[in-house]
């Protein structure tokens, strides 16, 4: 009911099609009527219609009706709560007394499918209604939860006043299945939502450790026009997805694990809320899976779901109905697909058909089953994927099923949905792989396409059960499309050792990922690098001269020694060979000095003024820095100034690829083999040159430490390490040791350590020690270093970990995502030493601050870190 009006046009009450009614059967055994109670405003006859049109005949029917008189009036207000529900608020007054008997007050949502098939009533609920007397007034409140795949804008709440009575029943000439003015409706209310978000956001994906933002401008309605809504939003894990919004800014930003995450934006407007959600798949490259789409009308997925993971242990087994909720990669090993059995069934569309045939271009493995999808439904693009020849529509005989090919002496009964199924054959080089032995049919057609491979088959296969199981079929499928097993070894790391009168746990990285690495341990200080090692050479070709580089100990990343760079003539080169295929990792530590900048670059290969350059990187005093790739200074970034930090380049040889980090964080990608003036080039790479240059306008002073090549192949790159005690995780690092606090002397400990990959976690590599620590408060600090927080996420309270190498003042800090200090939690002088210190979660006011991430920052003396924690409730 418009608030206005005082006439309502009924709605029908679907049993048939696509969308029936809840309690449809009940609701009609219980009143005799197909359709909703008629209105019988002072007892006039009208007609009733329905199927397709509805909308128009009740306009015109109830057109003449609008100064019928009631006795009562509804106001209708639809809203959300804070549990997502629709909450329906109706408010009642009589306007006349009415007779003392039955009455209902009846809640009920539509939803409006399409201008030929309006509204169908999707959820319902009834009460009784008691109030009798003119002037009687009444508020009545229900909630409903919606589908998440609603479109909000399309709901409308409606409220019924129905007498419960069978008085002047009679029937209307040709409509003898509608009896009228059996259960009258004296009144009715409608509402839609004042505010909505009428084109919300679509489903997203987003690579690992990516920013998204979106300008929610005009994104809420309220009454038709667009509104500025005051914004909040909400991530259903944002371990996986943080969201915030700023203004009308929605900013996503995504973190080093893939998953599924739900978005949702509320707006606020005029005392009305609304809400609208969305999808963000995080792709790891890594984390794989088999992805069912349960399209079925009555899912039979969970079923499949559980026997394929008994078979099936590289990644997640994940089932949906929405084919956009997980993107089918490189990493999918195997897609399911679930259409249903007549008269339960699901027609294909082309969009699905070409998503499959993308997927299995690039080298996929798909099932489908279907009853009618191989021979009755039309053909789409990926049917010819399966190579099979439809031969008839088929009979309802299908009763056993013998099994073939690598399932051939199986053999079992079937008990699905129906038995009524498309009758197949094979096109050669394809198997029969079931067949209906009764009649002497082909139900299942196997096909290796040497670059994909694909099993079709027109019965459920949770349907299978008897001599054989559903696992039995499920395992031989899982064996042919050769995605078994645990995935590949994650290699653990090796030479574990402890100080026994430190605690100082030290490891090497993994057997075949650490190609190479310098920590200028082995040198002595002030005497030139090139001099003390063979590995290392000068552009010139000899070695003490002017462009070596002194060994010194004045300031280093670890250990105590590094390479100082100053000056205009240093150019050391340490060639690593001659590398045209694989993936490597080329790192160094590197230091500038306060007032001064510095310079290196990687070659496609080094012959002295023939050398080839594939990148070069210049560091400024004022924190700014150029990168030459593909183009002379084709970007800026910014850098830390007079503290150690990572410089990272990962070269894809075999991608012709290559993606420059700072401190982990990619500052560009592009392609390898162009050199660094746009000319075409090799895509091979050999060297690294570390030369006195910097940008215009600085002097050069730098230092350099832990100079690395890694050895990678794309699916296992060496991210970090877990480090335990006793079989307790005593946090993660990226370096190859840690420091054990509070040990008791004497007694027996067990350290492990696993090494973290972006595709798993190795096994756990542990060794037992007894620690003889004399004294505790003299521990031997390596160096300065924010080390990071345990757990993380955490709630409510986590350990913030940190080393200082020499007493001195540390001031440790948290931000917010927005960049705003939420609390000092050290601001002092300190002994060198481990320390810990605990947050919980609180700020400076000691309020509880809410869920989602958050920055700790630490400064002592020249070294300032901060790292990244995430506070779950």
């Amino acid at each position: 009911m418009y608030e206005d009006e005082d006439f309502f046009i009924p709605l029908l009450w679907e049993g048939d099609g696509p969308h029936p009614s809840p309690n449809y059967d009940t609701r009609y055994a219980n009143y005799g009527v197909q359709a909703l109670p008629s209105s019988a405003f002072d007892a006039e006859v009208f007609d009733l219609g329905g199927g397709a049109g509805v909308l128009a005949r009740y306009q015109t029917i109830y057109g003449d009706r609008v100064n019928v008189s009631s006795p009562m009036e509804i106001d209708v207000v639809m809203n959300i709560d804070n549990n997502g529900d629709v909450e329906i608020t109706a408010d009642v007054l009589l306007t006349e007394t009415i007779p003392t008997d039955d009455y209902n007050l009846l809640f009920l949502l539509t939803n409006e499918y399409s201008a030929s098939y309006h509204s169908t009533v999707t959820r319902y609920y009834e009460e009784p209604f008691t109030l009798y007397n003119s002037g009687a007034s009444g508020q009545f409140i229900h909630t409903f939860t919606p589908e998440p795949s609603w479109d909000m804008a399309k709901v409308r709440a409606v409220v019924l006043v129905q007498h419960q009575n069978t008085t002047g029943v009679f029937t209307v000439t040709g409509y003898p299945q509608y009896p009228f003015n059996m259960y009258p409706i004296l009144q009715g209310g409608l509402a839609t939502f004042p505010l909505i978000a009428p084109n919300p956001i679509a489903n997203q994906e987003m690579q690992l450790n990516e920013t998204a933002t979106f300008d929610l401008t005009d994104y809420f309605y309220y009454q038709g026009s667009p509104v500025a809504a005051t914004l909040s939003v909400q991530s259903s894990d944002p371990t996986i997805v943080d969201a915030s919004i700023n203004g009308t800014t929605l900013t996503l930003e995504s973190f080093n694990n893939g998953g599924l995450a739900q978005i949702d934006i509320m707006g606020e407007y005029s005392g009305y809320n609304a809400m609208t959600s969305f999808n963000v798949f995080v792709l790891n490259p890594t984390d794989r899976n088999v992805i069912i789409w349960d399209l079925d009308p009555t899912p039979s997925g969970s079923a499949l779901q559980s026997s394929i993971e008994n078979f099936y242990s590289a990644g997640d087994v994940v089932l949906t109905d929405d084919i956009n909720q997980y993107p089918l990669s490189s990493t999918t090993d195997a897609l399911f697909v679930l259409l249903g059995i007549y008269s339960n069934n699901y027609t294909l569309s082309d969009a699905e058909a070409s998503l499959m045939a993308t997927y299995l271009d690039n080298g996929g493995n798909v099932y489908m089953e279907g009853g009618d999808t191989w021979y009755y439904d039309t053909q789409t693009s990926v049917h010819p994927y399966f190579n099979i020849d439809p031969l008839s529509d088929g009979g309802s005989d299908l009763s056993n099923v013998d099994g073939h090919d690598f399932l051939a002496g199986m053999s079992w009964t079937y008990s699905g949905e129906n038995n009524w199924i498309d009758q197949l054959a094979p096109i050669a080089p394809a198997v029969t792989l079931f067949s209906n032995p009764t009649v002497g049919y082909d139900c299942g057609i196997a096909y290796d396409a040497g670059t994909y491979k694909t099993v079709g088959t027109s019965f459920e296969i949770t349907g299978l059960g008897g001599t054989n199981t559903l696992d039995d079929a499920v395992s031989g499928i899982i064996d042919f499309f050769d995605i078994g097993g645990a995935g590949p070894t994650l290699d653990p790391p090796i030479n574990l050792a402890v100080d026994e009168t430190t605690g100082l746990f030290t490891w090497d990285a993994p057997a075949g990922n650490n190609g190479w690495l310098d920590d200028m341990e082995a040198y002595t200080p002030g005497v030139y690098l090139a001099v003390q090692s063979d590995e290392w050479t000068t552009w010139s070709g000899t070695s003490g001269g002017s462009d070596d580089g002194f060994v010194v100990d004045e300031n280093a990343y670890s250990g105590s020694n590094s390479v100082k760079v100053e000056g205009t003539s240093t150019d050391l080169v340490h060639e690593f060979g001659t590398f045209t295929s694989g993936v490597y990792d080329v790192s160094m530590m590197v230091y500038i000095e306060p007032g001064y900048g510095g310079y290196y670059n990687l070659l496609h290969y080094f012959n002295g003024s023939s050398s080839e350059w594939g990148m070069e990187v210049y560091f400024g005093s004022s924190g700014t820095g150029d990168l030459c790739a593909t183009a002379q200074n084709i970007l800026t970034f910014t850098h830390p100034v007079g503290s150690w930090f990572e410089s990272k380049c990962i070269i894809d040889l075999d991608s012709d690829w290559a993606e420059y980090y700072i401190d982990g964080t990619m500052i560009y990608e592009w392609q390898w083999s162009i050199d660094t003036n746009g000319n075409p080039g090799s895509c091979e790479f050999g060297a690294t040159d570390i030369y006195a240059s910097a940008p215009t306008g600085d002097d050069v002073m730098f230092y350099f430490d832990d100079v690395t090549l890694n050895v990678l192949t794309p699916s296992r790159e060496l991210q970090s390490y877990n480090v335990y005690l006793d079989g307790t995780m005593m946090g993660n690092t990226d370096d190859s040791e840690w420091m054990f606090e509070d040990l008791v002397n004497g007694q027996t400990y067990t350290a492990g350590v696993e090494a973290v990959y972006d595709e798993g976690v190795s096994t756990l590599a542990t060794i037992d020690f007894v620690p003889n620590i004399v004294n505790a408060n003299n521990n031997i600090i390596a160096k300065t270093e924010l080390n990071g927080n345990y757990p993380n996420p955490f709630n409510p309270t986590t350990n913030i970990s940190f080393s200082l190498k020499n007493s001195g003042h540390v001031k440790l800090e948290v931000y917010n995502i927005k960049g705003e200090k939420v609390v000092t939690l050290i601001d002092d002088e300190l002994t060198a030493d481990d320390h810990v210190v605990a947050w919980n979660g609180k700020d400076t006011n000691g309020k509880q601050v809410s869920s989602g991430v958050y920055f700790y920052k630490m400064k002592a003396a020249d070294y300032t870190s901060s790292k990244k924690m995430i506070l779950l409730k």
